[in-house]
């Protein structure tokens, strides 16, 4: 188009050391892979080589993450009185706490 909405930089100069950016100012910003069953991957390097932080699994259609993740705000699963069973594991073999929808607990 025209417009300068979406910019790709790179900046060496960058605060910090060098950094690329993907920047969006009109409009919905969408990251789309058309290829059949096949995945959107993010790596970065964690100081041992490179390493896959999560991606979105086209083939099994799940959001996978390979590293732990901090959430800092509140999680919702599901829509008020549409919910889902939700299993959370531990470091113990085979043992996990289960909130089961349909007996709501």
């Amino acid at each position: 188009g025209t417009t300068t909405g979406l910019v790709i930089t790179h900046n060496p100069n960058n605060i910090g050391g060098a950094a690329s950016f993907i920047s969006n100012s009109v409009g919905d910003l969408y990251i789309r892979n058309s290829a059949d069953n096949e995945d959107i991957k993010f790596w970065a390097d964690d100081g041992s080589g490179l390493a896959e932080y999560f991606r979105l699994d086209g083939g099994d259609g799940e959001v996978v993450f390979s590293r732990a993740v901090q959430i800092d705000s509140t999680v919702t699963v599901g829509v008020n009185d549409t919910g889902y069973d939700v299993k959370f594991f531990g470091d113990t073999a085979s043992k996990y706490l289960l909130w089961d929808a349909s007996a709501d607990k």
